[in-house]
């Protein structure tokens, strides 16, 4: 998973127009970030990449950067990293 699709992933879970979270972003700056935001983040990865990802750790994530590096793990350990 690159870096933009997570961002895509993180838009459609936010309900956040295209293009308004950067790579940088703090996850507490993103409106919709909240408990509802990281529940659809867990289900739409699920549903896209086909692996669990422990919701609990999603939420601590802070950054963009951090969140992604989180699912790259995720992919890994799901021997799914090859599609990303």
């Amino acid at each position: 998973m690159t870096l933009q699709e997570l961002i895509t992933v993180l838009e459609n879970a936010t309900q956040s127009m295209p293009g308004t979270i950067g790579a940088n972003a703090s996850l507490m700056g993103v409106s919709g970030w909240d408990s509802m935001g990281v529940v659809s983040f867990v289900e739409e990865i699920g549903e896209t990449w086909g692996f669990e990802i422990d919701g609990e750790a999603v939420g601590q994530c802070a950054t963009v950067i951090e969140l992604h590096e989180l699912v790259q793990r995720g992919l890994q350990e799901a021997g799914l990293a090859a599609q990303g």
